[in-house]
């Protein structure tokens, strides 16, 4: 497809101001898409679509998925060859809002699909999910990396409304593309510091297997399947350069420890138990070949990730050091696990989640 092909072409960008969103904004008005971003109004996105539009010309429409009529009236005004749709309640606030995140996530969905019926013509959908698709991982016992063909086995609400979207668009009668998105890594500033984000880092255990990928990288992919048909009817997992983006829990924390100067001790993280693979969490490595020969996405390493977090902290690092006691104890509060005896835990990673955050196991 030529840039003159594309340059008339009408995208509807849902979640077009969080953390993949606006990174995919950015790389679809590159490509002289006409882009329209719907999102919520709130102070936090109106100074993002500011900002935005300094360097970028898309045409911002505020609503909320929830609403069968802010949806409908906007897919109606715009009438657009495709829908990019990432606005999502993500885990772990999903663990923190489980209705609100029910409502985004599956009845949302619900509420794009039924206003697209009204086109004539019917755009391709493309469906930004998850990895957590694929359930607990367990490193010990799961050696392969998760490939498109990996079977599905959502173990959280999270996990089980991407696959409700999932087969909600596959039931359609759309040209529809599923890309799965692992551990993403946020370049804009705050990101990642909300009390329920250290809540459940010290549950997560330090031996898991992650693949992350710059949210750069993630909104380039995500833009680049966008009208292309050889993604149509099909699912891909994306992920950053294997040789770099294959890494560990331990790897993480200790990284990005050293970055923020916030210590993260490891006797303060759940250990996970190796025989039993509901222990886990929902992250593993993936097999990126196919979704990069087709997408061509993959540019920032996890090493330039985090130089980039340096840039943003260097002003702020030497308050960092001095503040660094208080820091600490602190952030150890957090743990259930910090200053006891280390013992493996054997319960269900969705129990232990259920547990912190004061969930009905059944919640959908």
């Amino acid at each position: 497809m030529s840039i003159k092909d594309r340059a008339a072409k009408k995208v509807f960008l849902t979640g077009a101001l969080g953390n993949v969103g606006a990174n995919a904004l950015v790389h679809l008005c590159d490509k002289d898409y006409e882009v329209y971003a719907f999102d919520v109004k709130n102070p936090h996105n109106q100074t993002w679509s500011t900002k935005l539009a300094k360097n970028y010309r898309f045409t911002s429409i505020w609503g909320d998925l929830r609403s069968q009529e802010s949806i409908a009236e906007a897919i109606s005004q715009v009438g657009p060859d495709a829908i990019l749709h990432l606005a999502a309640v993500i885990a772990p606030t999903a663990y923190v809002m489980p209705e609100v995140a029910y409502d985004v996530n599956v009845m949302g969905m619900g509420n794009l699909l039924a206003a697209v019926k009204s086109l004539k013509m019917k755009p391709h959908f493309v469906f930004a999910s998850s990895y957590s698709v694929h359930g607990p991982r367990n490193p010990y016992r799961n050696p392969s990396p998760i490939t498109s063909e990996t079977s599905i086995n959502p173990a959280d609400n999270y996990g089980r409304h991407k696959v409700e979207g999932e087969q909600m668009i596959q039931s359609s009668d759309l040209p529809w593309t599923i890309v799965r998105l692992p551990t993403v890594l946020a370049t804009a500033k705050g990101w990642g510091q909300s009390p329920e984000f250290f809540k459940i880092a010290f549950l997560l255990p330090l031996d898991r297997r992650s693949h992350v990928i710059d949210s750069r990288d993630a909104g380039l992919a995500l833009a680049n399947t966008v009208l292309n048909e050889r993604t149509y009817g099909r699912i891909f997992i994306i992920g950053g350069p294997e040789e770099n983006c294959r890494i560990t829990g331990r790897d993480f924390f200790r990284s990005i420890g050293d970055v923020r100067g916030i210590p993260f001790p490891e006797s303060a993280f759940r250990l996970a138990d190796p025989d039993l693979d509901d222990s886990w969490y929902y992250e593993d490595w993936v097999d990126t070949s196919e979704s990069q020969e087709i997408l061509i996405y993959q540019s920032h390493s996890f090493a330039d990730y985090l130089q980039l977090i340096r840039q943003q902290t260097k002003y702020s690092r030497p308050l960092l050091r001095l503040a660094r006691p208080l820091i600490f104890r602190q952030v150890v509060k957090q743990s259930p696990f910090y200053g006891k005896s280390p013992e493996i835990s054997s319960e269900s990673f969705w129990s232990v989640i259920c547990n912190a955050f004061d969930l009905d196991p059944n919640q959908r």
